[in-house]
């Protein structure tokens, strides 16, 4: 477990730096791929690129999951600095959307949003956009102008994207603690201080609120108070989010562990080991459980395994399968296609499975962002 965290914290600093841990998120038919220079729109049944958004090709680096609602599309960049005489990183969120041809219409620009990098996904909903970023803040914005709403300071960086139901904004923060506020006035609802930094997102149900932590536990929180109600015990740090499904929530710890649990009453109804650490929070959809692993994490170059495990049969190994690539980013399923990012190569970027048999049915090559 000391290799594997000394890899994963360094994950978190040379490969995101490098280039190597892009960003997926999925509306309707569409994946949006950052990664290096830009961000990617791919049309999953029609396997055709709908755009490519690149500001400032070679010196802009994006890796944060693009947040979508409705097809207007938050970005979040990596920063770029201003050089030897101004060493500060400057910080900007965009929104785009489709204008029917390969580059997307700039919807609005917000500079100096944060002086340190986006790391977290946006959220986007009821016509608001919520940033987490590195410099410990939540900010809301306008999502139609960019306008800031308002600003919440944390006592860490926020990586994983904000959560939200019925008004309340949930964050989840390295410095230990979940935090509820009030999503229209970024006001503190409560606030509970867990064993060990978070990494994700939360999970929220009609009651419950669920947050993994490294502490090697997965939590419920009551919803109204932050109250702790019960607590899972892993086997390891856990970096990804839980999901939920027909009253269960599955995570699954750095050192493999795949867990089903109750979500009423916290009993582990199964757990089950695949290969390899995981990083990732786990793709559900259809009864199936998606979990991406890497091994040989102590050499330069890790390989990246896919298991699917079906939620109906005791946690069941349904397929497995191996990109020949490293796999740092939760998959996504368009469809009945199984969308997997990896670092990218030169002849890969985006690779589709059957998301039932597992069988590999196309590669996307990185588009050329300096075209």
């Amino acid at each position: 477990m000391l290799i594997v965290a000394a890899w994963l914290l360094a994950a978190c600093g040379d490969i995101i730096a490098s280039a190597n841990w892009p960003g997926l998120s999925a509306e309707g038919d569409i994946v949006y791929v950052a990664f290096g220079d830009g961000v990617l729109a791919y049309n999953v049944p029609e396997q055709r690129e709908e755009w490519v958004f690149s500001p400032v090709p070679g010196r802009l680096q994006f890796y944060a999951a693009p947040g979508v609602e409705n097809g207007r599309v938050v970005l979040g960049d990596f920063g770029m600095s201003q050089g030897f005489f101004s060493p500060r990183v400057v910080v900007r969120a965009y929104a785009v959307r489709q204008s029917g041809t390969n580059v997307p219409d700039e919807l609005w620009t917000v500079p100096n949003i944060a002086s340190d990098r986006i790391v977290a996904p946006p959220l986007l909903v009821d016509g608001r956009a919520f940033i987490g970023t590195a410099d410990n803040q939540v900010v809301a914005l306008d999502a139609d102008d960019g306008t800031e709403l308002w600003r919440f300071q944390t006592g860490h960086s926020i990586w994983g994207r904000p959560s939200y139901k019925e008004g309340t904004l949930f964050v989840a923060s390295l410095d230990r603690k979940v935090y509820a506020l009030d999503a229209e006035s970024g006001r503190q609802l409560w606030m509970t201080e867990l064993g060990g930094a978070i990494a994700s997102s939360v999970v929220i149900d009609t009651d419950l609120v669920y947050v993994t932590s490294f502490d090697q536990n997965m939590h419920a929180l009551d919803r109204a108070t932050g109250r702790i109600v019960w607590s899972v015990k892993a086997t390891a740090w856990v970096w990804g989010a839980p999901v939920m499904g027909e009253g269960v929530i599955y995570f699954v710890d750095a050192a493999g562990v795949v867990y089903a649990v109750d979500a009423e009453n916290g009993r582990v109804l199964w757990s089950i080991s695949v290969e390899g650490s995981v990083q990732t929070t786990p793709a559900l959809a259809n009864g199936v459980l998606y979990v991406v692993s890497d091994k040989d994490l102590e050499s330069k170059e890790p390989k990246g395994i896919i298991t699917a495990i079906s939620t109906d049969d005791n946690g069941r190994v349904l397929w497995q399968q191996e990109p020949g690539l490293p796999v740092f980013t939760t998959p996504v399923v368009v469809g009945d296609t199984l969308v997997v990012v990896v670092p990218p190569s030169a002849d890969t970027l985006l690779i589709g499975y059957d998301a039932m048999s597992g069988a590999q049915r196309w590669k996307v090559v990185p588009p050329n962002m300096r075209r």
